[in-house]
């Protein structure tokens, strides 16, 4: 697919808001400064290739900075969203969004490497249909996925692989129902600060 925004290294003083945009193809703002927030709540976004994983990039912001937080509220997108690298004091939010790959082995949301001051939120019915991934992400705060769903049954649903968070990580039950996923979930070399808490999660490989 084609890039359709294209905001490369763009430097904003303020915040970044496209909220309720709708596009067809990707939207980049790969190593992009912003002083603000990179707001997405309610976009859509569709840019999936068939089976490639270098193909089907929806959203790109690989290197960004942000002042504050990333929020990407109830988001509906059919391709990879990439936040590899990023730069963040507060927290990213991804809370009621719906992430597909038309393969399910590729990568719906990518956050490895990710310097995350806060917390990250995977809840609320988060869906994602292809691999979550925060591989040697560093958060202040938590990581919630109570209420989500991860289906990638082959290549694992969730990978923190050396990850380090300072908070818990939270797939529990609590007020809404717990986090579910058809795949494996892995962690190896993984550091939590806190509590790990997966009670009453309904996990499938």
């Amino acid at each position: 697919g084609q890039i359709a925004v294209n905001a490369g290294g763009v430097a904003v003083g303020g915040d970044v808001d496209c909220r309720h945009l709708r596009v067809t193809g990707a939207v980049s703002v790969q190593g992009a400064s912003i002083g603000r927030s990179m707001i997405f709540d309610h976009a859509d976004i569709e840019n999936d290739g068939p089976s490639d994983e270098d193909e089907g990039k929806a959203l790109l912001a690989d290197g960004a900075s942000v002042g504050y937080e990333v929020r990407a509220m109830r988001v509906r997108a059919k391709g990879l969203l990439s936040f590899v690298d990023l730069h963040c004091p507060a927290s990213l939010v991804f809370s009621g969004s719906c992430l597909t790959r038309s393969n399910p082995h590729n990568t719906a949301l990518a956050l490895d490497r990710a310097k995350v001051g806060g917390s990250i939120f995977c809840d609320n019915g988060f869906h994602a249909s292809g691999v979550v991934r925060a591989m040697a992400a560093e958060l202040g705060g938590s990581l919630y996925l109570n209420g989500a769903r991860l289906d990638a049954p082959t290549e694992g649903a969730l990978l923190l692989d050396r990850a380090a968070i300072k908070g818990n990580v939270d797939a529990s039950r609590k007020e809404e129902t717990p986090l579910a996923a058809s795949g494996a979930i892995s962690m190896r070399g993984a550091r939590i600060g806190a509590t790990a808490d997966f009670s009453g999660a309904q996990l499938h490989v």
